[in-house]
Protein backbone atom coordinates (compact mmCIF):
# COMPACT_ATOMS: atom_id res chain seq x y z
CA UNK A 1 0.00 0.00 0.00
CA UNK A 2 2.51 2.09 0.26
CA UNK A 3 3.25 2.91 -3.34
CA UNK A 4 -0.24 4.06 -3.60
CA UNK A 5 -0.05 6.25 -1.01
CA UNK A 6 3.10 7.49 -2.57
CA UNK A 7 1.04 8.49 -5.63
CA UNK A 8 -2.25 8.91 -3.85
CA UNK A 9 -1.76 10.84 -0.72
CA UNK A 10 -5.08 10.20 0.45
CA UNK A 11 -5.41 6.91 -0.22
CA UNK A 12 -7.65 4.65 1.99
CA UNK A 13 -7.52 0.86 1.38
CA UNK A 14 -9.32 -2.24 1.71
CA UNK A 15 -6.81 -4.55 0.28
CA UNK A 16 -6.45 -8.42 1.63
CA UNK A 17 -4.26 -11.46 0.87
CA UNK A 18 -6.62 -14.45 -0.27
CA UNK A 19 -5.98 -17.82 1.07
CA UNK A 20 -4.66 -18.61 -2.25
CA UNK A 21 -2.11 -16.01 -1.94
CA UNK A 22 -3.46 -13.22 -4.19
CA UNK A 23 -4.28 -9.64 -3.20
CA UNK A 24 -7.34 -7.87 -3.84
CA UNK A 25 -8.94 -5.44 -2.73
CA UNK A 26 -10.80 -1.41 -2.95
CA UNK A 27 -8.57 1.94 -3.25
CA UNK A 28 -10.44 4.93 -2.24
CA UNK A 29 -8.78 8.11 -3.03
CA UNK A 30 -10.50 11.76 -3.53
CA UNK A 31 -7.60 11.52 -7.03
CA UNK A 32 -10.09 9.43 -8.89
CA UNK A 33 -12.63 12.36 -8.94
CA UNK A 34 -14.05 12.81 -11.87
CA UNK A 35 -11.51 10.19 -14.04
CA UNK A 36 -12.84 7.02 -15.87
CA UNK A 37 -12.59 3.73 -14.66
CA UNK A 38 -9.38 3.22 -17.07
CA UNK A 39 -8.04 6.25 -15.76
CA UNK A 40 -7.93 4.77 -12.40
CA UNK A 41 -6.52 1.62 -13.15
CA UNK A 42 -4.04 3.34 -14.78
CA UNK A 43 -2.91 5.45 -12.01
CA UNK A 44 -3.29 2.04 -9.31
CA UNK A 45 -0.84 0.38 -12.00
CA UNK A 46 1.64 2.96 -12.50
CA UNK A 47 2.49 3.23 -8.94
CA UNK A 48 2.21 -0.41 -8.65
CA UNK A 49 4.46 -0.90 -11.76
CA UNK A 50 7.41 1.32 -10.15
CA UNK A 51 7.18 -0.25 -6.85
CA UNK A 52 6.53 -3.76 -7.15
CA UNK A 53 8.92 -6.88 -8.64
CA UNK A 54 7.12 -9.07 -11.64
CA UNK A 55 6.58 -11.59 -9.09
CA UNK A 56 4.75 -9.24 -6.72
CA UNK A 57 2.74 -8.22 -9.27
CA UNK A 58 2.10 -11.46 -10.32
CA UNK A 59 -0.19 -11.84 -6.86
CA UNK A 60 -2.36 -9.20 -7.64
CA UNK A 61 -5.82 -9.90 -8.12
CA UNK A 62 -8.79 -6.98 -9.09
CA UNK A 63 -8.21 -3.85 -7.30
CA UNK A 64 -11.09 -1.42 -7.64
CA UNK A 65 -10.76 2.38 -7.16
CA UNK A 66 -13.70 4.73 -6.08
CA UNK A 67 -14.15 7.95 -4.76
CA UNK A 68 -14.99 8.70 -1.25
CA UNK A 69 -18.46 9.74 -2.28
CA UNK A 70 -18.88 6.37 -4.02
CA UNK A 71 -17.40 4.14 -1.22
CA UNK A 72 -19.89 6.07 1.51
CA UNK A 73 -16.37 7.40 3.12
CA UNK A 74 -14.47 10.06 4.27
CA UNK A 75 -10.96 9.92 4.10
Amino acid sequence: MSALRATLADAADLLEQTASGRVTGVVVSRAFDGRSHEERQQMIAAALNSALTVDELSDLGPIVAMTPNEAHVQI
